[in-house]
């Protein structure tokens, strides 16, 4: 039996997703990933765990008192940003460091739920240093407060002085001249001015400590088996992509998967070997034994490497394809052998005439061919 190759060109044929291959190709890859994940997880976790704790402690500040009704709720509403902000400012920090004696404390302060409130925080070695940062913050707020209030009074009285010269002027002059004077007229411009002065000055919201948490004693840092989850996590889903993507797009690996599941859904023959010929040693002896059992073969390839057989009636070759040979007998076909390249783009429809096979009872072997393809012809074999 003399087997000669017969190469023609073949069309690129986009590759279709094929969901069987990507689920073997995930399969394949979620043990290393999650090795992966469990030693990037135990380098975390050791990681962390030698690291010094920090706990925090909150303040829940109300400006003014909550309960009272005569300050507007826009006065409230103008002066949270105005505390939050010299909450964590350099000012505030300098000076709960100078008290403390805690150099550069860590102090936060966000809104609260309800308007009006803020939350204060501080971080420290210790639940009890954190607790002095927190309270001395509040503390110096309630200062800064009223030093800002001094400070707008005495502006504000200044300004008033300052309008109301002129008109004081005006009184002095008119009671020198007739001490029985009218001067109401101009009593009543100071008032008006003083009045407008007044209502420039913003009103004194002091903050007031309602309560206070310390997250129970228990550092918020570092959490070395919660970080350690997350980062193993983190790091074999990163990990999991590119290992899906080679498996999936490694030929070699992606041939034994199709041939695995093609073995455990049809019950086919497989074999995957890199052959220089149109078929491995392996199909040959099959052929050949089918043969000698008064079997009919039935080779199918890629029209690209199909073969011609020389010395044998019994044997037929055609591409997958190719719809003449399906008019052949089944009783007659004593061995099917479908070849596959190693880089074939038609996997899925080659499954489905396998299962055609199969389906009509012809027994059924797929050679899996390894080798890298080459232009070149192949020399013939005897």
């Amino acid at each position: 039996m003399t087997i000669r190759e017969v190469e023609t060109p073949a069309r690129p044929v986009p590759r279709p997703l094929d969901l069987g291959l990507l689920w073997g190709a995930f399969i394949r890859s979620l043990p290393i990933a999650l090795l992966i994940g469990v030693l990037a997880g135990g380098a975390t976790y050791f990681i962390q765990d030698g690291e010094p704790p920090v706990y925090e402690v909150t303040s829940t500040v109300s400006l003014g008192v909550l309960s009272d009704a005569d300050i507007p709720d826009w006065i409230v509403a103008r002066a949270e940003p105005v505390y939050l902000s010299m909450a964590q400012d350099r000012e505030t920090v300098e000076q709960v460091s100078a008290v403390t004696g805690v150099p550069d404390p860590v102090i936060s302060a966000e809104s609260g739920a309800v308007q009006g409130v803020i939350l204060i925080s501080a971080e420290a070695s210790d639940v009890a240093q954190a607790r002095s940062l927190v309270d001395e913050t509040v503390i110096t707020l309630i200062r800064r407060s009223a030093r800002m209030h001094e400070t707008a009074m005495f502006a504000a009285s200044t300004q008033s002085e300052q309008l109301t010269a002129p008109l004081r002027a005006q009184i002095a002059a008119r009671q020198l001249e007739d001490p029985l004077a009218d001067i109401s007229d101009l009593e009543w411009e100071i008032q008006l001015i003083a009045r407008e002065i007044e209502t420039s000055i913003p009103e004194v919201v002091p903050p007031v400590q309602v309560s206070q948490t310390d997250n129970d004693g228990k550092p918020i840092r570092p959490q070395p088996l919660n970080t350690a989850l997350v980062g193993g996590m983190a790091a074999g889903l990163i990990a999991l992509l590119p290992l899906i993507w080679w498996n999936f797009s490694n030929p070699r690996r992606v041939g034994r998967m199709w041939l695995r599941s093609l073995r455990n859904r049809y019950g086919v023959d497989t074999e995957a070997a890199s052959f220089a010929r149109s078929i491995s040693p392996l199909a040959e002896a099959r052929a050949v034994q089918s043969l000698s059992t008064g079997g009919m073969v039935l080779l199918l390839g890629q029209s690209g490497s199909l073969v011609e057989l020389e010395g044998s009636g019994r044997i037929y070759q055609a591409d997958w394809f190719d719809p003449w040979w399906r008019e052949v007998p089944p009783n007659e076909v004593g061995l099917a052998i479908v070849t596959v390249e190693k880089r074939s783009k038609k996997l899925r429809d080659i499954e489905k005439l396998v299962a055609h096979l199969t389906g009509m009872g012809i027994p059924t072997m797929v050679a899996f061919n390894n080798k890298e393809e080459n232009n070149g012809s192949h020399s013939d074999r005897s």
